[in-house]
């Protein structure tokens, strides 16, 4: 009983070492050629001898040589190796650049995690303006600003699913979109989605997270080719809703949810936003770590449809034909006489 009790303590104080937090303060390899200084703390899994941090994460970058003009800071926190609670971005640039033009202004964000999953609003701003260099009478010299520009992107999530309002307002691209998911990540209400930039307007209704309508108009106002109303669908899936899986089977009704840009208009004006969140080169998601939602991608973003899957066989031409083909063998003694089965025969088809 006294060498298991000893090989208990013993057991209990290698895991209590490996769980002894260290603590890293230096050069993050963050795929840039001249890497900034992070600090954060870590331990050993005893299971898999991964290094896993947990606790507070800063990361500083000052820019010089090329990257003159390009400060980042980011704060965070782990926990097991993964992303948990509020996580900051914040860029400052000032006549950054490799090449014309030059950019000066911020890029902010502001990402909600639980267990390394998006959860939570998300909210991207970036604020700049850029100018040219030019070479003249021996010296380098400045054109003028242009116009500063804002793109602000919201979204909400929810263990990794889109959950919940999203709000864009892009000036670099002439762009905007309003809408809203519920709690299982499908569509629901009005979505605006207004493509100034390509003078396209869409207005999508969702009725009981079905497409309801679609409306397209230009700058102007006028209904554009492509306008539909899915009342038939709509009504096809009121009936099913209220039906048994045979009712359905009976009726050739089906359910289903289709997810993702392919699938899912709403989704698809709004899913190259997606990349400017997970964008590696300002965010460092491949270099940080501990990121489900960057590994994954967004989850959800679905919507309700109805379809007529099956029809009843009574109902199909083709098997009318064959039941009038083999009406017309039972009616037959082909022994007796072939030649006219197979002449009515091709008449019944």
């Amino acid at each position: 009983m006294k060498q298991v009790f000893t090989m208990l303590i013993l057991g209990l104080s290698v895991n209590a070492l490996s769980q002894t937090l260290k603590t890293f303060n230096g050069a993050l390899n963050d795929g840039r050629l001249q890497n900034g200084i992070a600090n954060y703390t870590y331990y050993e899994d005893p299971a898999t001898h991964e290094y896993l941090k947990q606790g507070t994460f800063k990361y500083r970058f000052n820019g010089k040589g090329d990257y003159a003009g390009f400060d980042e800071t980011i704060t965070g926190s782990y926990e097991k190796g993964l992303k948990s609670g509020t996580w900051t971005y914040s860029i400052v640039m000032k006549d950054f650049g490799t090449d014309n033009p030059y950019a000066t202004g911020t890029v902010t964000l502001s990402a909600n995690y639980k267990k390394g999953f998006a959860d939570g609003t998300w909210k991207e701003v970036r604020s700049y303006k850029d100018r040219k260099k030019f070479f003249s009478h021996g010296q380098y010299k400045w054109e003028a600003y242009s116009t500063l520009k804002t793109m602000t992107l919201i979204m909400n999530f929810k263990e990794g699913k889109l959950c919940g309002n999203v709000n864009i307002n892009d000036e670099f691209a002439n762009f905007k979109a309003t809408g809203a998911f519920d709690n299982n990540s499908l569509c629901t209400g009005t979505w605006m989605i207004n493509d100034a930039g390509w003078n396209k307007n869409r207005e999508l209704i969702y009725k009981d997270n079905v497409l309801y309508e679609f409306i397209i108009r230009d700058n102007g106002g006028r209904v554009l080719e492509g306008s539909t109303k899915y009342e038939e669908r709509f009504n096809n899936f009121v009936k099913a809703k209220s039906m048994s899986i045979k009712e359905k089977e009976d009726a050739g009704l089906s359910i289903d949810t289709v997810c993702g840009g392919d699938l899912c208009p709403a989704v698809n004006g709004i899913q190259e936003y997606f990349n400017k969140l997970l964008n590696k080169e300002y965010f460092l998601y491949e270099f940080i770590g501990g990121d489900l939602s960057y590994e994954k991608g967004f989850k959800g973003g679905c919507e309700l449809s109805s379809a007529s899957k099956y029809r009843n066989l009574s109902e199909l031409e083709n098997y009318k034909k064959a039941e009038n083909f083999y009406a017309k063998i039972k009616g037959f003694d082909a022994r007796a006489n072939p030649n006219q089965v197979y002449e009515d025969c091709f008449k019944a088809l």
